[in-house]
């Protein structure tokens, strides 16, 4: 197994159909481990069979509370609340034409700089296929710049632009919106518990993982 792939499970909503029917299945292609979430598991049961091995149907709602709660408590409602800045970050963004994961390379180039193309899949955590689609649309825009690295010509330094600092400094603080909704009036306390839960728990499962590829590793 190559050192930079991860072995993932994703879930996605609204899989038995359309759009999020044909993401589960990109996923599952890419060998991703895939819950094909739906509000009527017969239909989620069906879209897992069409999509093959690797998909796992998975009943739930995610605009229904009492659904996120049946799911795992805190686990579930931390998923229900990713979603709910993606979409967030979605809203805020689209009037620039910005998908939110575009938002993370313009941030990263703007407050960074040059960064090689594979750290940037590694930082965002997708893969390096999937950041390659979306790296093009930037840089079809004109607002990143993609070269060839200085000491590897099969590797790409990514830029941003004078066109990409002109949008950065017009683009609104998508992170900042969602804090200022998400957490008005919010006990500082309460914040700080979860913060500490969440840390704690990314920590564990980021170590079990890398645990778990050296594993693997050794016994190639």
């Amino acid at each position: 197994m190559p050192e930079d792939r991860v072995e993932r499970t994703a879930l996605v909503t609204g899989a038995n159909q359309g759009v999020g029917l044909e993401v589960a299945g990109e996923l599952v292609a890419n060998g991703l481990s895939v819950l094909v979430g739906s509000r009527n598991l017969g239909r989620g049961d069906a879209a897992a069979k069409e999509i093959g091995p690797g998909a796992i149907a998975l009943q739930l709602d995610v605009t229904d509370a009492s659904s996120i709660e049946v799911h795992g408590s805190v686990g579930a409602w931390a998923k229900g609340y990713y979603f709910a800045v993606r979409a967030a970050m979605e809203s805020v963004l689209r009037p620039y034409d910005l998908g939110s994961t575009q938002w993370h390379v313009l941030s990263r180039l703007a407050n960074v700089g040059p960064t090689m193309q594979r750290d940037l899949a590694r930082l965002l955590q997708i893969e390096r296929a999937t950041l390659s689609g979306i790296v093009a649309t930037p840089v079809g825009k004109g607002l990143v710049d993609q070269k060839p690295g200085s000491e590897d010509q099969r590797q790409r330094m990514l830029r941003i632009t004078d066109a990409g600092r002109k949008l950065w400094a017009e683009l609104p603080d998508p992170l900042a919106v969602i804090r200022e909704i998400a957490f008005e009036g919010a006990d500082p306390a309460d914040l700080a518990i979860a913060l500490r839960v969440l840390q704690s728990a990314t920590r564990r499962l980021n170590d079990r993982m890398a645990a778990d590829n050296q594993s693997i590793a050794g016994r190639h």
